[in-house]
């Protein structure tokens, strides 16, 4: 009896062994089944837990990397869509510009070209400060690139250049502490610039000792070479100007002496004598200062020059060949200081302006349009030792501008009102005693700056950048040390932004400017066929600028959609390898629970039956 007790309790034992293995492995398969995972917890599979989480987070991961890009995709877009809206309305302008270069229009007609070249310059920067993707400005360079990040660390995704070739470098306004020095030029204080070996590079050309001049070629690193002497006669030289004056497409330069001779000395070109030797233009006649213009408007260059002698200006009219022929005297009653020739009242012929050098007045007389003037109408200003003609308000009237050899202030401003009337003065600055007076665009603004040279100390070199409608900023000095007899505006270094160079008795002081970029359209004007040309010139460089950043954004857009697909992929195959590591073999699974099943079934009877076994026992031994 205990025998059979014994082995009835070990059967049972068995088959409730039996049938819970049977259980769990149904109770597997229902969940397997149920949930489509082969994988539910980790003691299923410890190992294929980790990888599948590791790739899950990479899916995952992948996944957002794919929404990165296709977001960079639309910021490239979005900037490439603007870009060609630039395109279109830089082509306008330059179809403005090209109508306003041909000589046959008015003046009033280029005004209203420039008129329309001004709305599009607003609608041009207009666009670039509007561009923008989910708060990011995307042309104004106040981002420069946007990185697309696509996974893990740095190798993960890679920077877009924003405005890379879009941006001009303009100046800052403000020029560099240090200066190099060139002491073996044996120079003099009356300098220009001008390239005169072609070679791209801005060379400047001074009166030398005795009588010779110089000319400088530049290294284009704000450097310069020793000096080219070419001999113009037997007295000293002092004074000088430049201009093509023989049609040749090269600078020439037109130099005095000290006893009263003018010669031309032609341009070569070269880089070992880039000046011929000079031949005689006048003699006889003191003269201490030259500007130049078209008196006639037969497109040949003429000059005008002052004259101690007579008390007068000497209007010269060019062949064109290098040759001059005497024209006219003006003889304003004090001795003029210097002449500059414009356009004052719009009829296409250009007008003078005269600065005394004693008596206290400016004068200004309309041209009959062959080299000779009308009455003269004298303005008052005060010790007036330079004038200047150009257009400071951006109005399109040609303005005038006088500086004072000493007062309290440096600078007087008379606006035109287009008819060759000017305004009451408006001076600035103080107590600067000038010796050179320019004007140019400094900052790249589109807006004419004033510059020059002192004789005042810590402001041998000075500049004052204009606001746009006739009045100037603060007068900045630059103390060079000693007295600079004339400065000189060049892009020195080549980076695209002037500089400041200081003619010196025996040397240059050069000054660079601070630069950055800007992606603005600068202000254009073309109320001249000059101003045209100018802005034709400015206008093909920015279309340039602007199929080279689409260019740029193109390359960009294919890059990102390259990396798009590859994280697609990556995702793709990330997730095919995580399912076959996590999901649950269907038929498998089922046949699985079927076999589970009858196992469960089989070791449940059994079970039943080693459970009666003890009972039918006792039956028997009854």
């Amino acid at each position: 009896m205990p025998t059979i007790t014994l082995g009835a309790n070990l059967l049972a034992l068995k088959a409730s062994r039996r049938l819970a293995d049977a259980t769990s492995g149904v109770t597997t398969s229902i969940e397997r089944l149920s949930s489509g995972l082969r994988i539910n917890s980790a003691r299923d599979d410890v190992a294929g837990v980790a990888v599948a989480t590791g790739l899950n987070v990479n899916n995952r991961v992948y996944g957002q990397g794919i929404r990165n890009f296709n977001d960079v995709i639309s910021a490239i877009n979005i900037s490439d869509g603007a870009l060609e809206q630039l395109s279109a309305v830089t082509t306008q302008l330059q179809e403005l510009a090209t109508q306003s270069a041909n000589g046959s229009l008015s003046s009033a007609q280029r005004r209203s070209l420039s008129s329309g070249a001004t709305s599009l310059v607003d609608e041009f920067n207009r666009i670039v400060a509007s561009t923008s993707f989910n708060g990011l400005s995307l042309l104004n360079r106040s981002i420069s690139n946007i990185r697309a990040q696509g996974g893990y660390g740095v190798n993960g995704g890679f920077s877009i250049d924003l405005n890379s070739e879009f941006g001009r470098a303009i100046g800052a306004g403000t020029f560099s502490s240090s200066s190099t020095s060139s002491t073996n030029t044996a120079g003099g204080t009356i300098a220009e610039n001008a390239d005169f070996n072609g070679d791209g590079i801005q060379d400047v050309v001074t009166i030398g000792t005795g009588a010779t001049i110089n000319v400088l070629l530049g290294n284009g690193d704000g450097t310069y070479q020793a000096a080219i002497t070419t001999a113009i006669g037997a007295s000293a030289a002092q004074y000088l100007t430049i201009g093509d004056f023989n049609n040749d497409g090269k600078t020439d330069v037109l130099a005095g002496d000290t006893s009263g001779s003018l010669y031309f000395l032609a341009g070569s070109g070269s880089s070992s004598t880039p000046l011929a030797a000079g031949t005689l233009v006048s003699a006889g006649v003191a003269y201490f200062r030259l500007s130049v213009g078209d008196v006639d408007g037969d497109g040949k260059l003429d000059f005008t020059a002052a004259s101690t002698t007579f008390s007068s200006i000497d209007v010269f009219r060019g062949n064109g060949d290098g040759t001059f022929s005497f024209t006219s005297r003006i003889a304003p009653g004090a001795v003029p200081r210097i002449a500059a020739l414009a356009d004052l009242n719009g009829d296409g012929r250009a007008d003078i302006a005269i600065a005394s050098q004693s008596g206290n007045t400016t004068y200004v007389a309309m041209g009959n349009g062959d080299g000779t003037f009308g009455a003269l109408t004298s303005y008052a200003t005060t010790a007036a030792s330079r004038v200047l003609l150009a257009d400071f308000n951006g109005d399109g009237y040609i303005d005038l501008a006088t500086s004072r050899t000493s007062s309290t202030a440096s600078f007087d401003i008379r606006l035109n009102d287009g008819a060759g009337n000017l305004g009451a003065a408006n001076s600035f600055g103080s107590n600067l005693a000038i010796n050179s007076f320019r004007v140019g665009d400094i900052n790249g603004d589109g807006i004419l700056d004033l510059y020059g040279s002192s004789t005042t100390a810590s402001n041998q070199m000075f500049y004052s950048l204009g606001v746009g409608d006739g009045t100037f900023g603060t007068v900045t000095g630059i103390n060079v040390g000693v007295t600079a007899g004339t400065a000189l505006l060049i892009d020195g270094n080549r980076d695209g932004v002037p500089d400041l160079v200081g003619a010196i008795a025996a040397s240059l002081r050069y000054h660079s400017q601070d630069a950055t970029k800007t992606t603005n359209l600068q202000r254009l004007s073309l109320y001249t066929r000059e101003g045209a040309l100018s802005a034709l010139d400015t206008l093909t460089a920015t279309l340039t600028r602007i199929s080279a950043e689409r260019g740029s954004l193109g390359a960009a857009t294919t890059r990102a959609s390259s990396a798009l697909n590859v994280l697609r992929s990556q995702q793709e195959n990330g997730i095919v390898a995580h399912g076959r590591i996590v999901d649950a073999d269907v038929a498998q699974e089922t046949a699985q629970l079927a076999r589970f099943k009858i196992l469960q079934e089989a070791s449940a009877s059994i079970l039943a039956q080693a459970n009666q076994t003890p009972a039918l026992a006792l039956q028997l031994l009854r």
